[in-house]
Formats: C-alpha cells, structure tokens, sequence
C-alpha cells in the first residue's frame, strides 16, 4: 500500500487534483499482477475538467510521482520545469572556404563510391554463393547482415543450391530490410527430392519494385529471372534483369548444351522484351559455358570458386562492369562466395560535354537558306571545289553542252586542269582504336564533276580490253565477288590434298599502300602494250601526275603539295588502274596458283612429297616483280598457312622474303572470311554467329518502336542476314551440324521478335548455291567454267571425282550436285558449255 500512499499524495498536490487517470491502466497493461506494488484507484472525470487540464500550462511532475514512475521504470529521465535553465548546445563554427570536404591522400576508387553511395549504385552490388542448404545457414548469415557492413550494404544476395521445399515457409528464410525471392526445385520438373533451388535477397532500400518472371526448373536447369526497376537506374537502361541459374553437374557434353538452349530460350525472351536493359546472369554453371550461346555477354569471375575450378560465374551484357572479389565461405560450404562490385560508370559521367556553334543568320535569308538545303546532297561528299552533285544533277540539262566540251578539249589536248585533279585526303581509321599512321586509310576527295569524267573515261578503256584479260583477277569486274575468289583460292588445293602425300602452302601477301606506289611511267607502258590509244594513254599520265593535295583532318587542313607518284584511293579510275598494273603477275610454275582480288594477292602451293622447290622458286620471282613494279611487300603483316592431313607430319621449313621469316598460322582472315590450316569453318561461322547476334539489338529496338514487320525484315535482310550469310557458298556445305544450329538459332530469334517466318539456313544456303552455280556455268571467261561439263545426254553436268568428304562438301562439287538435282538444266547455247 505504500505506493498507493505516494499516488494518494502526488493526486493532493497536483492542481485540481489531476492526476494522470489513465496510470492504473497503463500499469495493468504493461505489467503483470504480480509486479504490480498496490491497485491504484481510479479518477472520473468530467469533459471541462480535461478541457481545463489540457489548458493548463503547468506541466510540473511532482517529486513523488517521479519517484513513483521512476521505481516502476516509466521515466527514464528527469523532467524539467519552465524555469530551469537548459545549456545550449555549442555553436558550430564555420568552415573555411579553403577546407576540404575530402581530405588529401583519399582514395577514391570503386570500393569508396560503393561504400559512400552504398544504396545508389549505377549498378547493384551482388553476392553469390553456392549455400547448400539455405535453412541450416541462416543464423550464420543472420550474424553476417548484422555485423559485416559489406553484406549489410549490399544490393542483392544470390544464393544457389539452396535445398528449399514447399514444407519451408518465406519467414522462416526472411531476412530483416531485404525481400526474397525462391524458386525450389519442384519434384514434378526437377526430378530429384533434394538439391538445387536458388534464391535471390533484393535490399528493399535500393528497390521496391521487382517481379519475377520468369522461373524454369528441369533435370537440365533451375532458372528465375527477376526484373527490377530501382529507385536510381542509369537513364541508358530501362531495367534491371537479373537471371539467377543453377546447372546441375553433368559429364554428358549434350546434356550441358541442352541446358544452355533452355537459359537461352528464357534469357532471349526478356531481351526481346526489353532490348535496352542491364542483363545480369549469375549462378553455379559447374562446367557448363554459357558464352557458347549467349556470345555477346562478359565474364567477371577470374577465380577459382570450388578447388581450382571457376563453378560459380556472373556474366553482364557490358564489358567491366564489375570487379570480382572473393569472400570466405558460408557455414561449411565447399564454394567460396563471390563479391561483385560495381565498376560501371553512367554514361552521363563519362560522356565529355560538346559544345556546338549556332549561326544566326540575318534578316531575309531565309529563302536563300532553304535554296542551300535543296542542293544538298547527304550521300555524296563535296570535293575541293564544294561544288554538291545535286546541282550537276538538277542542272544537267543546262551544263551538258559546256561540260562536253570541255572534256572532248581535255581528251583532244591531253591534258587535266590542275583544279579537277585537286584532292583532299581524309585519314580513315581502319582499326577502332588506331595506334599509328599505318592504321589509317588515305582516302581522296576529289570533285564530283571530274569523278563524272572518270566514268567515261573508264568505260571506254573497259571496252577496248579482252574479256579474258587476268582472269584470277577478281575486283572491280561484273558478277565477281569475294566469293569466286575464294572458292578459286581452295579448290585447287582441296583437289591437291585429296591424293595421297600432298600438303599445301598458301602465303597471303600483304603491300604497303599499294595505290600510292604506282608509278606512272610503268603504268603507261603496260597500258601501251594491251593495245589502248596514245592520245588515252597520255591523258592517263598526265591525270596522275602534278596532283595537288592536302590534307584534312577536322576543321584543320594542311598546306598543299603536288604529287606525281600513284592513284589516290576514293578515285573512280585508281582500282582499274591497279588491276591493269598488275595483270602481268602470273604464275609461273603450273603446280602454283595465284588469285588476285584488289591488293590482295594469295598464292597456293601444291606440294607433293615434300618438293617445295617450285613453290619456293615462284615466291622468288614474285618478289622480284614487286621490286621491278615499285609495289613493296610488307613481310610483317605477310601469313602463311600449312595445310597438311597426312599422318606423318615431317617439319616444314620456314619460308623467308628478302632475309625475312614469314609468320606461320594456324588461321588467318582472307577477303572476310577466317581460313583455318585444317580447313575446318568453327571459327568463322562463330564469329558471323556473334556478330550477327549483336545487330539483333537493332531489331529489338524496332520491334519496341511498333515498327510493322515488313520494315524488320527489310533490316534484318541488309543488317543481320548479310552478315550471318557472308560467303555461304564457300562453307555452306562443309560447317558442322553445330555450328549450323547455332547461325540457325539467330534466323529463329530474328523471327520471333519480328514474328514472320524467315528463311532458314538451308534455304539461304541452296538459293545462294543455285544462283552462283548457274552465274559461272553462263560466263565463259570465269576460271571455275571449266569444271562444269555437260554428259553426252545433255541432261547433266559430269561429276566431279572425290575421294574425301571433306572435297565433296566443297563448293565446286555441291554446285554441280545442285544444278543436276533442278528440274531444267540452263541450256548449252546460252551458256557456251560444250557437250562432251
């Protein structure tokens, strides 16, 4: 009773007897009978009374009813009256202008952004580990969120293999300000009772808005793909997809490739419908390789994560995205965990501002403006004279009296005005990241009015030579491409190697600016010699020789010097001019084969029993033409590749030019297209794979643009499946069944987002087949007419002996398969081919 004796005192001395009437209630909630000192007696009172206790400004807690409250421990500290005096808290002085906000010697890298900005990352922070067994590890990741700041502060926790059944509940596996997402292996799919399952945290201070989906489970792959959309997303991405992703061990190669076709299948899905999101897909992938399928994506894990092997992988859509890390295991799992942080900065921090200068014109011109904009032309660029085509174009009917003759004054005199032999050269990049001066192109801009001049000018020196004039010439001719140089290039040596003790050479030669050396005297006698008029001949020397030239590079050009040694790339006459130089270099020995497109010059070697000494002769001579022809062969960019099947390999000795070893290949690019020493196409067809692969992101953008379908497949035909199809002739029939299923899996996704039917690869490869087959059988001076002869029945084309299959999937023999397979053969008269 003793504490009601103080209530009883502290409700006297309280004004009007006011007293908290609520206290005894609070105290009967709060506490348990048994801690309860005394029943303290309840106070009514009226609505003014509380009116008047509410007004009331005195608010003083009288001694003995603290010491009550504070024995019950309700008052944690001493209430203060009105009167008493409260020390202010001190005054902050005012930093200088001059301090520093960071100090000297701070660092500054990824670890610091993350850990000053730990929420707003332009990227999620993440953590994977390989759990095994999600419930029995919670206390220990528990203590981890709690004590270790990097786990506290990170964005996503991915958590594979985490052995989770419907029989778990979500808030038995809940962790505190984070929101989970499972996906258990499903008895039904997955085919096993224990095992498997991932699981993803998402901290909710960094997004609130996710949503799965996507979730796959079979004995092959567990899948769940989580979109998110947080509350600071970089502005070139419109989402987050995180792909989490456990593979089950296997040794079955197959089984692996299966499993890779179904994470395809989902993650193309998710790329179609957000062609511009920051695609994350990590997991446990044990020996499985998604690059295989999934080329355009990065690895960040350059770790072992289980013994000495790289299990556990994280792969991002952009390159150096995130620094790996390794952390200590969870618990007792074999795997150690994997820290991702991010390293990708925002395109709005990187990109330099640009600055841009306006001209304000004057009153009145705004019709002399749009005058200026009628006579542009965007798809040729203006000459020195910065005359634009499109007023010879508009004018013609007006300047053709003139302009004929002043050139019929130019062919009559020989002679070119200085003005319309006036170039400018413009250095063109020909690697993206260019090192030096040899990395970059020379190209001229010349006036559009003498480019006129030099098309009829080329058309008359075309029709005075023979159609058979170098034939193993294969650049700037009509109905020849890379193709037919090529398949010119390997036939010969597909045929060579399939008799017995043979192998071949192939040396691709490599000048050094080829166009820039020509000189003009050699030219004009070569031009003499096929029979071409002096009067053409003296204007040809005097085109190219005194050029003035300068160069510009920006808004910045260079004085100008006059030149009188070779023809300027971007002229229309220069390629014909070099092919016309080089019509002479032929082989000289029958066992050699050469074939020309453009500069590019490769010559074949048929070796039988080890006797190089015909090969070795013709490249001897061919230096020596080089030499006398002012072309200079550049031996470091010079390959060379061996192709030799037969079981004993005997060392080949190394080919030398001028005391210069020539690097030997396994493969090199020749004309676009990745020629291996074993013939095989793996590497080619991947690349074309991977290229074409990343041109679909284009189409995706359409398909999110509401483009109708005819538009896509306009671009899919020019920007995918002239890239996915480059030279199918050449290794159509002779790729493998998987490389096949690989270019095909791009025409099928192409389809999808387009949603219309495309070719498929077979079909692309037969139509391509038919018509180069029957554009050579109806061209008499093309060097592979030969090999196409009509059976005395004339219903067929004679086959071709093979005896590998490597030779029967060549070019040649499927073309002669082709044509006997139509239903009409081209006829003999309209093709020139005789029966026999």
């Amino acid at each position: 009773m003793g504490m009601a004796a103080h209530i009883d005192a502290a409700t006297s001395l309280c004004p009007n007897n006011a007293v908290f009437c609520s206290l005894n209630t609070f105290l009967s909630e709060s506490f348990p009978c048994s801690s309860r000192m005394s029943i303290l007696e309840y106070y009514k009172y009226s609505r003014q009374a509380l009116l008047d206790i509410c007004k009331s400004k005195i608010h003083k807690v009288v001694d003995i009813t603290a010491v009550a409250l504070r024995e019950l421990g309700i008052l944690r500290r001493t209430e203060t009256t009105p009167d008493s005096t409260v020390t202010p808290p001190p005054e902050r002085k005012p930093r200088k202008r001059c301090a520093r906000k960071q100090k000297r010697g701070k660092r500054g890298g990824i670890r610091a952004r993350l850990a000053a900005s730990p929420i707003r990352p332009a990227i999620p922070s993440i953590i994977l580990a390989n759990i095994r067994s999600l419930d029995n590890k919670m206390d220990h990741i528990r203590l981890l969120c709690s004590t270790n700041r990097t786990v506290s502060n990170c964005c996503m926790l991915v958590f594979t293999e985490t052995w989770l059944n419907d029989n778990i509940p979500d808030s038995a596996v809940q962790l505190e300000q984070l929101t989970c997402y499972r996906a258990d292996r499903a008895l039904v799919h997955g085919g096993k009772t224990r095992g498997g399952g991932v699981c993803v945290y998402i901290r909710d201070a960094w997004c609130r808005d996710a949503v799965v989906v996507c979730k796959h489970c079979s004995p092959l792959a567990e899948v769940m793909i989580i979109k998110c959309r947080p509350y600071y997303l970089p502005r070139e991405f419109t989402a987050i997809l995180l792909v989490a992703v456990y593979i089950p061990p296997t040794s079955n190669t197959s089984d692996r490739y299966a499993a890779l076709c179904e994470l395809y299948q989902a993650i193309s899905e998710q790329q179609t419908a957000h062609p511009d999101g920051f695609t994350i897909l990590a997991g446990d992938f044990n020996h499985a390789n998604p690059k295989t399928v999934l080329p355009k994506l990065y690895q960040h894990v350059n770790f072992p994560t289980r013994g000495g092997n790289t299990l556990d992988q994280v792969f991002t859509s952009h390159k150096g995205a995130y620094k790996a890390s390794p952390l200590p295991h969870i618990g007792l799992s074999d795997h150690i965990t994997v820290m991702l942080i991010p390293a990708y900065r925002p395109r709005v921090k990187i990109t330099k501002p640009v600055r841009k200068q306006v001209r304000v014109w004057p009153e009145g011109a705004t019709s002399a403006l749009q005058d200026c904009f009628a006579t542009i032309n965007s798809r040729k660029a203006t000459g020195p004279d910065n005359i634009p085509g499109r007023v010879l174009k508009d004018c013609a009917e007006e300047l053709k009296n003139v302009f004929t003759d002043v050139f019929n004054i130019s062919l009559r005199q020989a002679v070119v005005p200085s003005h319309f032999k006036a170039t400018i050269i413009i250095p063109v990049p020909k690697k993206p990241a260019p090192s030096c001066f040899n990395d970059y192109r020379p190209v001229a801009l010349t006036p559009i009015l003498m480019k006129c001049f030099e098309r009829l000018v080329m058309s008359h020196i075309k029709s005075s030579l023979p159609a058979t004039l170098d034939p193993y010439q294969f650049a700037y001719r009509a109905k020849r491409s890379t193709e037919d140089a090529i398949c010119s290039a390997l036939h010969p040596a597909l045929t060579h190697l399939d008799t017995t003790d043979s192998y071949v050479r192939m040396l691709f030669l490599d000048f050094s600016s080829a166009f820039n050396t020509i000189i003009p005297q050699q030219l004009i006698c070569k031009l003499v010699q096929l029979g071409l008029s002096t009067s053409l001949c003296n204007w040809v020397l005097d085109f190219l020789s005194e050029r003035p030239q300068t160069v510009r590079v920006g808004n910045n050009t260079s004085s100008s010097i006059t030149l009188s040694t070779g023809a300027p790339q971007g002229c229309v006459l220069s390629p014909l001019l070099f092919t016309l130089l080089t019509h002479d270099c032929t082989p000289t020995y029958s066992t050699n084969h050469m074939v020309k497109f453009a500069d590019d010059t490769t010559l074949v070697g048929l070796i039988t029993k080890n006797d190089e000494t015909s090969y070795r002769k013709e490249v001897n001579l061919l230096t020596m033409w080089c030499s006398n022809n002012n072309l200079l062969l550049n031996v470091s960019k010079t390959k060379e590749i061996v192709v030799d099947f037969r079981r004993r390999h005997t060392e080949h000795p190394p080919l030398t030019i001028d005391g210069a070893a020539v690097e030997r290949v396994s493969g090199t690019k020749f004309l676009g297209v990745y020629i291996s020493d074993d013939l095989s196409w793996t590497t080619n067809t991947a690349s074309l794979a991977k290229k074409a692969h990343q041109r679909l992101y284009f189409l995706r953008k359409l398909k999110q643009a509401r483009a109708p379908p005819s538009i896509m497949c306009t671009f899919y035909r020019g920007t995918i499946e002239s890239i996915l199809f480059s030279c199918i002739t050449v290794w159509g029939g002779s790729c493998t069944e998987y490389s096949r299923k690989a270019l095909q899996r791009v025409v099928n996704t192409a389809a999808k987002i387009i949603g219309a039917p495309l070719p498929s690869m077979q079909h692309t490869y037969s139509t391509c087949l038919t018509r180069k087959a029957t554009r050579i059988v109806s061209e008499a001076s093309h060097p592979a007419h030969s090999l196409f002869t009509l059976l005395p029945s004339g219903r067929r084309y004679r086959s071709l002996h093979a005896r590998t299959t490597r030779l029967k999937n060549s070019f040649i023999h499927q073309a002669v398969k082709k044509l006997n397979s139509l239903p009409s053969l081209p006829s003999a008269t309209s093709t020139g081919l005789s029966v026999s």
